[in-house]
């Protein structure tokens, strides 16, 4: 996805590659609240929830890339 607006065309490539989930655990972000997006919600019959505001760590894979920036920091300053 090159831009946040193409956010409901990502989310359709992923339906057809995954499959449709029945929940979907979301932050604020603006492009989930766009018309493409909320139509293909609607007609797949996803249930869609957000964090709270300003909760990073509600959302799992926020602290999954943490975890990953953590360990490439330790790598660059071992050698």
């Amino acid at each position: 996805m090159r831009l946040k607006m193409h956010a409901g065309d990502a989310l359709e490539e992923f339906l057809q590659d995954v499959g449709i989930p029945a929940d979907m655990h979301v932050d604020e972000a603006k492009e989930l609240n766009l018309a493409k997006w909320g139509t293909i919600i609607k007609k797949f019959g996803i249930r869609q929830t957000q964090t709270e505001a300003n909760t990073p760590e509600q959302n799992r894979a926020e602290l999954t890339i943490r975890e990953i920036k953590k360990g490439v920091r330790q790598l660059m300053f071992a050698r």
